[in-house]
């Protein structure tokens, strides 16, 4: 190992480069996951199929500039989403998971973070870092009245769900409640495979959607709006059932704001925490 001074300062100056470097990505993070939305808006993984097509097909199938296209799947392509062999573009893993007809698709839930209202909201975070006051004052109002971004939310909110919701349902055991009350469609739609397998528990599904009039019923924020749901909904539960059946599970962001958690107890908790 050499150790002579100027080895040492060469050593130096390049851990001193990759630190400015990590910081000029940092600064520029947020190309990657705008080039992501926008692919997932104009559907581009539906129109690619099986064989590789250059950006100037893409372009022409969903109606946009061929030169703009390719270089923001140039972008992409070289973060590992599509794979891009001599100009053409073809389907990798990642991809596949942009399109609409894959069992497991993120396309929504991309869609959802790129919403313009969560796009606009991290751009005014310097005034929320200076004033203290939230972006968006009620997000109930803004989907109540942009309904088709509400349709984009339920679906993204369904999206992830599919992709952490099966998994907890194969990894703890639930056989031993014989009813599951789910407070979002999908729980529902992800408990189906669960309740076929296990014919005696009983799931029940208490909302089909996020509807806009139910966004618009509150001006609480949303994390205080479910986590107040929840709780009312646990009430009502242990008053209706006997002592006997008294063994709560709850799952979700329910014992810490926006923190994901679960709890499971025997006894009757005296009151339901959120």
């Amino acid at each position: 190992m050499d150790t002579s001074p100027s080895s040492v300062r060469v050593s130096e100056t390049q851990a001193q480069s990759e630190s400015v470097m990590r910081l000029v990505e940092i600064s520029a993070g947020y190309w990657l996951p705008r080039a992501l939305h926008v692919v997932a808006d104009l559907a581009i993984a539906d129109a690619l199929d099986h064989e590789p097509r250059s950006a100037a097909d893409l372009a022409k199938k969903v109606g946009v500039e061929a030169d703009a296209l390719d270089r923001v799947l140039r972008l992409l392509a070289s973060h590992g989403v599509f794979d891009r062999r001599s100009g053409k573009y073809a389907h990798n893993a990642l991809s596949r998971a942009l399109r609409s007809d894959h069992p497991q698709s993120m396309r929504a839930y991309v869609r959802l973070v790129g919403l313009p209202v969560f796009w606009k909201s991290w751009g005014a975070l310097e005034q929320v870092v200076r004033s203290g006051k939230p972006a968006v004052s009620d997000i109930f109002a803004y989907f109540r009245e942009h309904p088709q971004e509400t349709e984009i939310f339920d679906a993204g909110m369904k999206s992830k769900a599919q992709s952490v919701i099966s998994p907890v349902l194969a990894a703890y055991d639930f056989s031993i409640f014989d009813t599951m009350v789910t407070l979002a469609a999908a729980w529902d739609i992800c408990s189906r495979p669960y309740s076929s397998r296990h014919r005696n528990c009983a799931v029940f599904c208490l909302t089909s959607r996020m509807s806009s009039s139910v966004w618009g019923s509150t001006k609480q924020s949303p994390v205080d709006w479910f986590c107040k749901a929840a709780t009312s909904f646990a009430d009502r539960c242990h008053a209706a059932m006997p002592t006997s059946l008294w063994r709560c599970c709850t799952i979700g962001p329910m014992s810490g704001r926006g923190r994901s958690s679960s709890r499971f107890g025997k006894p009757r908790p005296t009151k339901p925490s959120c």
